[in-house]
């Protein structure tokens, strides 16, 4: 295992120890889909977790064998639903979404670099833009 990650096992056997339902010290650790701003859908086991004095809820996402995939911190702001299920529908329902722990955007992939960006014309003035006068005579305020 590595270190710091814990595996779902590890963290419904810490559920299944905890105090009872409905007590004070109870915390949320639930099979459950979690239904974010921006159409994002978050299925695994649900618990909270406190970052810096801020409420997070932590959605532990398995993979189809029950094995942990990735973990997603998500702010109770951003949260519109959770919905419990039970641990077989998770993983089922797992195998069946395409959740991704992170998308990436990268600007090389939308602009393909081009010789004229990236070559400087020794000719041009580009001290333009700083003299304190126009072409027409007119001051710019």
């Amino acid at each position: 295992m590595v270190q710091g990650i814990e595996t779902l096992r590890a963290i419904n056997d810490r559920a299944a120890a905890g105090p009872t339902p409905g007590s004070a010290d109870a915390k949320f650790c639930e099979w459950a889909i979690v239904d974010v701003m921006g159409h994002q859908r978050y299925i695994g086991r649900v618990t909270e977790q406190v970052i810096a004095g801020c409420g997070f809820v932590r959605v532990d996402v398995p993979n189809e064998d029950g094995s942990m995939n990735f973990s997603k911190l998500i702010g109770t702001g951003s949260i519109y639903a959770i919905t419990p299920i039970d641990e077989a529908m998770a993983l089922a329902m797992v195998g069946q979404s395409n959740q991704a722990p992170l998308s990436r955007y990268e600007l090389r992939q939308l602009v393909k670099p081009s010789k004229a960006l990236m070559t400087r014309d020794p000719d041009e003035d580009y001290d333009d833009c700083f003299d304190d006068h126009h072409e027409d005579g007119d001051e710019p305020y």
